[in-house]
């Protein structure tokens, strides 16, 4: 249950910083410069099309009534709670040309921008260092579920740094190793750690996410798959996180390629997508937080990338434009 538990205590945290109706604008989003190039439009929105549809895989099953098949499909059906966050954060990088298919490169990424301030209170906080205890930054302790959340955050970047130490100590090329013998390090001091975990970059909602999903490195879910877990719950509390961080993605979109063509976009879902979930965030969420910030589309703050410099400068990615 405590990775239930994990997850609804991030819903909680979500719910209780959020207000509904418009994004809450940071300092930052009026500097988001957009771009008026059609296959940037077209790149993005292929790309949301594929985090709706992962989305509406999602929602689609807690309408189902049979208990035994949901709980023999958590382990599909769980997943695309990332995969759709996944994508629509592809989608927001892509709206402004930085097209990326590497999943480190977009968690790297994404987690900078969580830093850099282009995301609400709701979901900015993040987690730093390599040695026990973690930094976890921006979560609000008075909150009911801060301390559950603050453990998550921290387990998950223990997690990812003995992941990190493991790709790093089993390369040849590049482990540490005694220098007496030769012999690849089982264990390192704190220095060494940190040389490993140079390049590690911060934990945030991106990571927690991530654990959510199956591939051939992370089964992580089916452990915690029983017959005691409350799969509707589970479901709900998913549905929110997604539902939130998807609704900023969009609303950025809509603001990057134009309000008017991020409709016409819309337009052209296929009808179970456009008139449902979509539609009442466009209608709820993305059109209240752009309309305010359209006139403000000629006079251009910093760039996204000059936002970004600092982190870049101690954390460099690969050419990505």
């Amino acid at each position: 249950m405590i990775f239930l538990d994990n997850f609804r205590a991030l819903d909680s945290y979500i719910q209780s910083k959020h207000i509904p109706g418009p994004v809450r604008i940071n300092p930052n989003f009026p500097n988001f410069k957009p771009f008026n190039v059609e296959s940037i439009h077209k790149n993005a929105f292929k790309l949301l099309s594929n985090g709706l549809s992962a989305e509406y895989a999602l929602r689609i099953t807690p309408v189902v009534n049979d208990e035994q098949y949901l709980q023999s499909s958590l382990h599909w059906i769980f997943p695309q709670a990332y995969y759709s966050v996944y994508f629509s954060a592809r989608a927001f990088l892509a709206a402004q040309g930085f097209y990326l298919a590497n999943e480190d490169q977009i968690r790297r990424k994404v987690n900078a921008l969580v830093v850099a301030g282009y995301y609400p209170k709701s979901i900015n906080f993040y987690g730093y260092g390599v040695v026990k205890p973690f930094q976890i930054w921006r979560i609000d302790n008075n909150a009911d579920s801060a301390e559950t959340l603050n453990d998550f955050v921290a387990d998950t970047r223990r997690k990812s740094v003995k992941k990190q130490f493991q790709v790093y100590q089993t390369n040849p090329r590049i482990a540490l190793r005694n220098q007496s013998t030769g012999q690849v390090l089982e264990n390192v001091n704190n220095d060494q750690l940190r040389v490993i975990c140079k390049d590690l970059g911060y934990t945030t909602y991106f990571d927690l996410l991530c654990r959510l999903r199956i591939s051939s490195t992370n089964r992580e879910i089916e452990r915690y798959i029983t017959d005691t877990i409350d799969v509707r719950a589970f479901h709900q509390s998913l549905v929110n996180i997604v539902n939130h961080i998807n609704g900023i993605h969009e609303a950025y979109i809509a603001y990057a390629i134009g309000l008017d063509t991020y409709r016409v976009l819309i337009n052209g879902l296929p009808n179970y997508l456009r008139e449902g979930f979509v539609r009442d965030r466009l209608n709820q969420i993305v059109e209240p937080t752009v309309k305010p910030l359209m006139p403000k589309l000629v006079n251009y703050g910093p760039t996204l990338e000059q936002d970004l410099a600092c982190y870049n400068s101690i954390h460099p990615l690969p050419s990505i434009r």
